[in-house]
């Protein structure tokens, strides 16, 4: 007896029950005011599934098991049309494929095929010439805006051009619960390019020590950090072209020269390049004459932020010998530098006081106007569309970040410690109560969710422990959402 029809008869059973228990369950991404029930989409989504397995046992059957060498690829797409958007679609541009695939996943995206469908056609429109917008619906205020629609509308802000909106909207979706590991993978990419680019290679180091093995991008950012700070697992120069060719020869390939995302490859390549060209010109003693050292350790400040600390401390020397003009131009210089920095770096010095309160004192100010218009947006009741919240919710955790840095960080200086706590008291009772209107009116349990993990970490940073209470018990409820809990959760 033949067993493989045996066998696609057991997988089809298997499978039949498997799905019967997420529509019974309804473990599907929850809607305003469907929390049990799958969704009709997904519902059509079973039944397909359903048959299409059940006829591919028939064919296995009905063929004395020829019919198997038709049947696997059918049941590999089956199984799980993702892989078919990951290694056909994506690569190739097929946005509306992709979205299908997306749509159609049953174990990357199980918990959030919406945003698998709008994350895989906003990755294929980044590759293809499509127009993936219109397959990426904005989500109407019945649906959660997950993380995988963040990433995807993000993606499509890269491709329009909007860099700064792209990188703090993939910042945001770091805070989401539920990420697959391909959206980990493009934002963690996504990030350490960002870094990379304003010679934040420090940031490019903790974004990719852990991710070096399965992205051949991450792990050539990873070597040049690790190069250019001279850490204990720097490679040499032959390992460093290594990389580069893999890079190359791999996810670049498949794109043309003139493809935007090549000539960007290329062009942070370029200066990875230079940088390290200019770290290996560097002499290893520094030169006697102070003004001579102020104006080398001035060039490594442009080529890299965590050289202006060092620069900072030469000009404090040779301050009183520079002209107004000079001066002038060395703050200013300095600045646009500084502001790469997460956080701001430490005041050194008269100069180095004037260039970080120019960026503290700004970005204080303008982070206080967005809080003040969100609370009385809040209190007026006046929504935006989902993802138009979101994008208040990344712009405002993006000008904290740039303010003070990753709120993880495990070390900081006195006058950072300071502007952490001033920073949680203008943020705290606009953003806690905007927070809680998005749950408890608005039916948006994941956005607030990531806000609510971003404000339990700035508060955990400031030391305030009944915010941090409070931020724990609403988290706790949050969790009841998926399961028809309709207890509210608290204001500031």
């Amino acid at each position: 007896m033949n067993p493989v029809p045996l066998i696609f008869a057991v997988m089809a059973l298997v499978r039949l029950g498997v799905w019967a228990v997420r529509l019974v369950s309804g473990e599907d991404a929850p809607t305003q005011g469907t929390r049990r029930a799958a969704s009709p989409p997904d519902s059509v989504y079973n039944a397909w599934i359903a048959a299409l397995i059940v006829l591919s046992a028939l064919v296995v059957l009905l063929t004395a098991g020829l019919g198997v060498l038709v049947v696997i690829p059918v049941w590999v797409l089956a199984v799980e049309p993702w892989w078919w958007a990951r290694l056909v679609a994506v690569p190739r541009g097929w946005t509306r494929v992709a979205y299908a695939s997306g749509r159609l996943s049953s174990w990357v995206w199980r918990h959030d095929r919406r945003g698998g469908a709008a994350f895989a056609s906003a990755l294929a429109s980044v590759r293809g010439d499509e127009d993936g917008d219109a397959w990426i619906e904005a989500p109407p205020d019945a649906v959660s805006v997950t993380a995988g629609m963040v990433t995807g509308a993000a993606l499509l802000a890269g491709r329009r051009g909007d860099v700064a909106g792209a990188t703090a909207l993939l910042r945001m979706s770091t805070w989401f619960d539920a990420r697959p590991e391909p959206e980990r993978a493009v934002v963690a990419e996504w990030l350490a390019a960002d870094a990379a680019r304003r010679g934040a290679w420090e940031e490019v180091v903790a974004l990719t020590e852990d991710r070096t093995d399965g992205s051949v991008g991450l792990a050539f950012l990873h070597a040049v950090a690790a190069r250019i700070l001279e850490t204990e697992d720097a490679p040499d120069l032959l390992e460093l072209e290594r990389r580069w060719h893999a890079l190359q020869q791999g996810p670049l390939a498949s794109l043309q020269p003139d493809h935007p995302v090549r000539r960007s490859a290329v062009a942070l390549a370029d200066r990875a390049r230079a940088a390290l060209h200019r770290v290996h010109r560097t002499p290893a003693r520094p030169p006697d004459d102070p003004m001579q050292a102020a104006l080398l350790a001035h060039r490594r400040a442009l080529m890299s932020t965590s050289a202006l600390g060092e620069a900072l401390r030469c000009w404090e020397v040779v301050e009183d010998r520079l002209p107004p003009r000079v001066r002038e131009q060395v703050v200013a210089e300095l600045s646009v530098r500084a502001a790469a920095c997460r956080p701001p770096p430490p005041a050194i010095g008269h100069l180095g006081f004037e260039v970080r309160d120019r960026l503290v004192q700004r970005g204080l100010e303008d982070l206080a106007l967005q809080a003040r218009a969100l609370q009385e947006r809040t209190k007026a009741k006046h929504g935006l569309d989902p993802m138009a919240e979101v994008r208040e919710a990344a712009s405002i955790a993006e000008q904290v970040h740039a303010l003070v840095g990753p709120l993880d960080a495990t070390e900081r200086d006195p006058a950072t410690e300071i502007l952490v706590r001033s920073i949680f008291r203008t943020v705290y009772s606009p953003v806690t109560d905007w927070a809680a209107d998005l749950y408890n009116r608005r039916r948006q349990p994941y956005l607030f969710r990531a806000l609510t993990w971003w404000l339990l970490e700035l508060a955990r940073a400031a030391g305030d422990g009944e915010a941090t209470a409070l931020y724990l018990r609403n988290l706790g409820v949050s969790r009841g959402w998926s399961h028809g809990t309709d207890r509210r959760v608290d204001e500031a």
